[in-house]
């Protein structure tokens, strides 16, 4: 049998098992049990950046058809940054989000230090990956803690921790700490904060660890004004896109992209001067 590295393997695992409690299996898949008692889980889409406005095609070609389209140079090179960045936050958001959501549809059992635990076990022949999520309140805080377990991967992980962190007002701010067990000594290597402040919602993403230590990218929404920007630590460099979800203009700063300088589109996504 081939034994495959965890760390891609749980992430698939997690995929495939999230489609199990909310397509029906379990006690009562339209929210989690008891899950009052510790908290409620962050709405996962509050934990993604809303990228709907570069959705494919939503705004590419308008009534000047064709024709208009070689005149939305700035809109579509930002277009091509946001399907990155999109990729990206959800390649490193979904596998443990998802487990998050799995594991609070499954029921849980209350501890002696006045936490809950929720566990939930994947089995596929000798394969086997085991989550196993705490929460426990703390004051206006819930506390959590996610750690993994698998069988049949090389090598196998024994109740290591991947993630924790604490959230607040119902899930509508917080901030998770995420581990590298593939580092020596189960490091923290991320770290994603969320909640609003006087400049609207935020979402943080930040590298704490490893090469890209110090890199953080924020996605920020006030309506209808939004944002992406990217501070690149080692390079000293700030990337901004920036966009109003209901006239459609944006811009784009990049250091890569019109010698650096602020590249707007108007209404139509044409380019346009900036004001």
């Amino acid at each position: 049998m081939s034994r495959r590295r965890p760390t891609a393997a749980l992430a698939l695992l997690l995929l495939l098992a999230a489609a199990l409690p909310l397509a029906g299996c379990g006690s009562d898949p339209a929210e989690p049990n008891h899950a009052a008692q510790a908290g409620t889980l962050p709405d996962p889409e509050r934990l993604v950046p809303d990228l709907a406005f570069f959705e494919p095609g939503a705004a590419l070609v308008d009534a000047d058809g064709a024709k208009g389209a070689a005149s939305k140079a700035h809109f579509v090179n930002a277009y091509l940054r946001v399907v990155v960045v999109d990729a990206l936050t959800r390649l490193v958001l979904t596998p443990p989000v998802t487990a998050f959501a799995v594991a609070l549809h499954t029921v849980p059992s209350p501890q002696p230090d006045g936490s809950w635990l929720w566990v939930y076990t994947w089995v596929n022949g000798e394969e086997e990956a085991q989550i196993r999520l705490r929460g426990r309140e703390a004051g206006a805080y819930v506390e959590w803690e996610m750690r993994v377990s698998t069988v049949g991967f090389e090598p196998a992980l024994d109740n290591v921790l991947w993630f924790e962190g604490r959230t607040a007002r119902e899930g509508a701010e917080g901030r998770w700490l995420f581990h590298d067990h593939e580092l020596a000594g189960n490091p923290v290597v991320a770290e994603l904060a969320w909640g609003d402040d006087a400049g609207g919602e935020y979402l943080t993403l930040a590298a704490v660890a490893g090469p890209d230590a110090g890199d953080e990218l924020t996605y920020r929404h006030a309506a209808p004004h939004c944002s992406v920007v990217f501070a690149d630590a080692s390079a000293g460099l700030d990337y901004d896109i920036r966009w109003n979800e209901a006239d459609g203009s944006g811009s784009l700063q990049v250091p890569d992209y019109n010698g650096g300088a602020r590249a707007c589109w108007d209404t139509r996504q044409n380019d346009t001067e900036c004001e």
